[in-house]
């Protein structure tokens, strides 16, 4: 189990992860796999009378990001995508990455960035 690091005010504890989740793939697992389990060991509450699970998903949000490169690699425009559905994420990213029309007002060469994807 990981430290808890106060990240506000509010004291709201959170978990850092030794490696970040390479996809939106990898999170949805995490979240299935946390409200089922509760492998963080995490306890039940109480909110103005009415029980609360200790794991469990409030909302859920898809983000990533399409970066456009020149013949030097160096970055010429992004297009970020937000999503509130995963299947529709992955839609949308194909997409603007097959985009040829964008690729050209760009001018570069699209490319996903894995690495910001959430």
């Amino acid at each position: 189990m990981g430290d808890f690091v106060q990240s506000s005010i509010v004291k709201a504890p959170w978990r850092p992860l030794a490696t970040a989740l390479p996809l939106a793939t990898a999170n949805t697992f995490v979240t299935k796999i946390t409200g089922a389990t509760n492998p963080f060991e995490t306890t039940d509450y109480e909110v103005a009378g009415v029980a609360k699970d200790g794991a469990a998903k409030s909302s859920e949000s898809y983000s990533g990001r399409v970066i456009y490169e020149d013949a030097l690699a160096k970055t010429v425009g992004t297009v970020s995508i937000r999503r509130p559905v995963q299947a529709n994420f992955e839609t949308a990213m194909t997409r603007v990455e097959s985009g040829t029309t964008l690729a050209g007002h760009m001018n570069g060469d699209p490319v996903r960035d894995t690495e910001y994807e959430t």
